[in-house]
């Protein structure tokens, strides 16, 4: 039986991905890649291969058929025989886990009226049906900026589900407009954003006669939504397919520059669950980690689910007030009051107290109006978090403390916000930044510490593997990519779990594969292909927070000196200074060993 000839279809068994490479001699990475190039979706080299594929699969690679079968069976001619598999084997792959064609009868007439009058709906319920997936959900717009269109929810097929991350229903929205304008894209957006929690968060499938829709669309384009042009080429049968790849995987989800929250958070839920318990009694917590570990990503994201518990998070940016030596004391207190203002305002609660303050009020009458609103506020059950992020902007310590006068009345605003928090029963507050001596130090500014060992410490360091693993998986998989154990092992080698490192990494590797595949794969070769690029595009950022951390913690930043000096005697140095080795631990810059300590992985990238 020579290459090339195909085994008739009743002694062909079905093969796992891995069975087929194992039997072929051929790599599973280059299987998954025939596949693909096959049009062939599958999940994993764990997923099952029906005997047509299998035999198509083997006259793409060239591989002797008799390895595919137990035993040697009657031959069939390849090309006759191909063809009379390549329907069906196409027609299973993308009818994984098909949609049953609704039979409401309402269903059917809201059909009909949407098809009067967007005739190009016909067309897209064919191609959605020859990929299992159907439309589950129709009406036409009264009223409203879209008034005179159509919403309409798809559900794909779970194979295109899984293999694009279409987490549930996807929104389509037909429009008439023959020059859609941005002002109607915004209030399609609106549509998503208000049916958010039923249909998939981040994409969106837009259709009008507008022959410019695509262009417009990708000059719309923002990071948090995939809006797509519902264009469809009736001669193309993998036309639906091909619409899909070129829009959603283009995006490179893990390349974020700001704080993230919802459904690109991941991991860290030992930490919430402990601040929301915080928070709830009315503890006093302070996170401090690295700058882009993650810290303002924890408070939005604490915020998010503290407001289904009746707490108003009040999220104070401290790093724009003015730097010592210069008094921030008034500008504290005015942001305080705006901040403050501008949450209640979003829940239309009551302001008076705050309103009728001067801009920049002292700090007594700030005490006396926000005791005053707390005690309306309480009647109704609303309680208010505040959250000082970047705190050692106004209590610096180390060489930035060196520089900075004593400021007793920054000390005095803090020590006020300790007093209202301990004598209201409905208002809590966390701090995060980089330094922890705010909770660490006796005196502040030359008077009594009012936070000194008041709130818990809670360090951010690394992400946990299996947390970095969920991450990576889950925005791959949203992105068609499917990331193997060895590209999850390096990309957190590389970066030694940094949050932003982690991602960074990630999205650098992303820029790499190729977009037009059906299955995408990163494994360790991609990610170590990139690690020279890479790395010297991360340099200037580890070098800035490792300056960060000698600014704000003197003996640590000796410590650090030192470990880059002289290795081998850091260990002598770390015992004398345990407090500060345990500083540099937490913050994720040394690992405990056997035998005394190690530079962590992200020192590794200096």
């Amino acid at each position: 039986m020579g290459n090339g000839e195909i085994v008739a279809e009743e002694n062909t068994p079905r093969l796992r991905v891995h069975e087929f490479a194992s039997r072929s001699g051929v790599k599973t990475r280059d299987v998954l890649q025939a596949l693909a190039d096959m049009n062939e979706y599958v999940r994993s080299p764990s997923s099952v291969l029906p005997p047509p594929v299998v035999r198509r699969l083997g006259v793409a690679l060239g591989v002797d058929p008799t390895l595919l079968v137990d035993e040697p069976v009657a031959r069939t001619p390849p090309v006759e025989a191909v063809r009379e598999t390549e329907a069906f084997s196409n027609d299973y792959g993308w009818h994984s886990g098909a949609v049953k064609a609704p039979r409401s009868v309402a269903l059917q007439r809201e059909l009909e009226a949407v098809e009067a009058r967007y005739p190009a709906l016909v067309e897209h319920r064919r191609q959605l049906a020859s990929m299992g997936s159907q439309v589950i959900r129709a009406s036409l717009i009264k009223g409203g900026p879209l008034s005179g269109g159509a919403n309409l929810r798809i559900r794909f097929s779970e194979a295109i589900e899984s293999a694009f991350g279409l987490t549930r229903e996807v929104l389509a929205i037909y429009l008439p407009y023959e020059d859609f304008q941005m002002r109607s894209y915004e209030a399609v957006l609106r549509q998503l954003k208000d049916e958010r929690h039923v249909v998939t968060p981040d994409v969106i499938l837009i259709w009008t006669p507008d022959e410019r829709l695509g262009t417009k669309l990708a000059e719309w384009r923002n990071l948090r939504t995939v809006a797509i042009p519902f264009k469809l080429d009736s001669v193309n049968s993998f036309g639906l397919i091909e619409l899909l790849q070129n829009h959603i995987h283009i995006r490179n989800l893990f390349e974020v520059t700001t704080p993230v929250s919802g459904d690109t958070f991941f991991g860290r839920r030992t930490v919430l669950q402990s601040l929301r318990e915080d928070v709830l009694a009315q503890r006093a917590a302070g996170i401090f980690g690295l700058r882009k570990a993650g810290k303002t990503s924890i408070l939005l994201e604490l915020s998010d689910e503290l407001r289904a518990d009746g707490v108003l998070p009040v999220l104070i940016d401290l790093e724009a007030l003015p730097s010592p030596p210069v008094d921030p004391t008034d500008d504290l207190l005015a942001l305080l009051r705006l901040r403050m203002m501008e949450a209640l305002k979003g829940q239309e609660l009551r302001v008076k107290e705050l309103a009728e303050l001067p801009d920049f009020p002292s700090t007594m009458q700030f005490k006396i109006a926000v005791q005053k609103l707390l005690r309306h506020l309480g009647s109704s059950g609303t309680r208010v978090l505040l959250m000082l992020d970047e705190i050692e902007y106004v209590t610096p310590s180390g060489k930035a403390g060196a520089a900075a006068a004593d400021l007793p009345r920054v000390a005095q605003v803090l020590a006020t916000l300790r007093s209202l928090t301990q004598e209201s029963d409905n208002m809590s507050l966390l701090l995060a930044g980089l330094t922890s001596s705010i909770v660490e130090d006796g005196t502040l500014h030359g008077r009594p510490n009012p936070f000194f060992s008041w709130a818990r410490k809670v360090y951010l360091g690394p992400l946990e593997r299996d947390e970095a693993a969920d991450l990576a998986l889950s925005l791959g998989r949203r992105m068609g990519i499917f990331i193997t154990e060895g590209g999850l092992d390096a990309l957190y080698e590389a970066s030694g779990g940094h949050a932003y490192l982690y991602r960074h990494l990630a999205s650098t590797v992303v820029k790499t594969l190729p977009v037009n595949l059906t299955n995408r794969i990163m494994a360790r070769r991609d990610v170590l292909s990139a690690l020279s690029a890479w790395k010297s595009e991360v340099h200037a950022h580890i070098v800035e927070m490792i300056r960060h951390v000698e600014g704000y913690y003197p003996v640590e930043s000796v410590l650090l000196d030192a470990l880059r000096a002289a290795p081998d005697l850091f260990n002598e140095f770390a015992d004398s200074e345990i407090d500060a080795t345990r500083h540099l631990v937490d913050l994720g810059l040394l690992e405990s060993t056997d035998g005394g300590y190690r530079p962590a992985a992200l020192l590794e990238l200096l």
